[in-house]
């Protein structure tokens, strides 16, 4: 949720009046450095960090960093979940008393490493009331800080699909008004920020078949909320990629209870073959043209049925990146497109 958060953050903060830029590892991104070379009188750089990034830092302290949450990723540079954890929890590292830490609250990983927090802690919250931070009451969303609560608006108006946005929504907010965002500028910024590219992003309908590119999806635990946020058993999936080191988690098991029909792509084809078969899932068709699978699984689809590019494993396989990934996907979609409608 990285890139949603920052982006949400930044529309809610620019919304409000005040000055922002945003950039980090966000794509297409600007560099932190850039920013030193310009300029530009701004209130705030909204960044967003890898752990990749998190590695190398010496003196890099953020007024208010946001952890949104911690699962596994990127084993294959870190070696260790304990590594991961470590590295993610240095954003905190170089905080003063007066700074703010935004952090999810039913995050197990988080709770290990509190002690490492020295700023303010303020918390977000889907299950319970925080002491100081935002959370869900009543399908209304809380903003709490200083023994005063403010009301934003409710979980029906957010933009964005899917329950592990509503997490989101809840980051950026207690984050943008610790920077001084208004209650009307996160609001409109809540209603009105409804897709970000590569991340469950609708990209429109063909004779009736609905498509969303969600290329982002690079992990076994993004894998199942993706599907989740769907909340369809019409599914006709694309997945498949490669592994960063962290397994399959309950991908076959996810695949079985939320999905119609799969198409199975790059190295991991076979294992998830395999873990489909457990279930007795039959369902699926195996290939390594990228074209094929996209334009198999618009055969597969009826009328109302989804098209979903959801891989839950990384696109170094067959692509360069996950943008080129849900690039190549959007271009396929609008050739399809185009020759339906021609």
């Amino acid at each position: 949720g990285k890139t949603t958060t920052t982006t949400l953050i930044y529309n809610m903060l620019i919304a409000s009046g005040l000055r922002a830029i945003i950039g980090g590892n966000i794509a297409p991104g600007i560099p932190l450095s850039n920013f030193i070379l310009k300029d530009d009188d701004v209130d705030f750089i909204v960044a967003e960090i890898s752990t990749f990034q998190l590695e190398l830092i010496d003196r890099f302290n953020p007024v208010i960093s946001v952890l949104t949450n911690i699962s596994p990723d990127h084993i294959d540079r870190h070696k260790t979940m304990e590594n991961y954890i470590k590295e993610k929890m240095k954003i905190f590292k170089n905080h003063k008393n007066s700074d703010y830490a935004v952090f999810n609250n039913e995050d197990i990983n988080i709770k290990k490493y509190l002690f490492m927090i020295r700023g303010k802690q303020y918390r977000f919250s889907l299950r319970t009331d925080v002491s100081r931070g935002t959370f869900v009451r009543e399908e209304e969303l809380i903003f709490k800080g200083d023994n005063k609560e403010k009301t934003i608006c409710s979980v029906n108006d957010i933009a964005l699909p899917g329950y592990h946005n509503r997490e989101n929504v809840l980051a950026a907010s207690c984050a943008a008004f610790l920077a001084g965002g208004t209650v009307e500028g996160i609001r409109y910024a809540i209603r009105n920020t409804n897709s970000i590219p590569h991340r469950l992003e609708y990209l429109g309908k063909v004779k009736g078949v609905i498509f969303y590119n969600n290329s982002m999806c690079t992990n076994p635990v993004a894998f199942r909320k993706s599907l989740e946020a769907i909340s369809s058993k019409n599914i006709i999936l694309i997945a498949g990629g490669r592994e960063k080191d962290t397994g399959l988690g309950d991908m076959g098991k996810a695949i079985v209870e939320h999905v119609k029909y799969c198409v199975l792509i790059g190295e991991l084809k076979d294992r998830l073959e395999a873990e489909l078969n457990k279930y007795g899932f039959k369902n699926y068709f195996k290939t390594n043209d990228f074209e094929e699978a996209v334009r198999t699984a618009f055969k597969q689809a009826k009328k109302g049925e989804i098209v979903l590019l959801s891989p839950g494993a990384a696109s170094f396989d067959m692509f360069k990146s996950f943008e080129d990934r849900g690039n190549r996907f959007k271009k396929l979609f609008n050739l399809i497109k185009r020759e339906y409608e021609d």
